[in-house]
């Protein structure tokens, strides 16, 4: 919702809806397991991360930090059959 409200502060109406008609349809599914797969289709929401994170690097340094132990943690969980529900 950040992200949605962020395009409309920035008035990128086209990103705006791409990203609040994906919103609304997981909102309202009962699916769950879709919506890791479904944020990694905003591509407005990772523009925005990349522009922020080029003008301040310690916030690249920052994600890299939260980023990599999760990596690690669903790495592990994926190769212990935990992906399979």
């Amino acid at each position: 919702m950040a992200a949605l409200v962020w395009l409309l502060v920035l008035r990128r109406w086209s990103e705006a809806v791409y990203t609040g008609l994906q919103a609304a349809a997981l909102m309202t599914s009962a699916y769950y397991l879709s919506i890791p797969r479904s944020l990694l289709l905003w591509f407005p929401l990772w523009v925005l991360v990349a522009r922020v994170a080029t003008r301040r690097p310690w916030l690249f340094v920052l994600y890299l930090l939260i980023s990599g132990p999760l990596m690690l943690v669903n790495t592990a969980r994926f190769l212990s059959g935990a992906w399979a529900g």
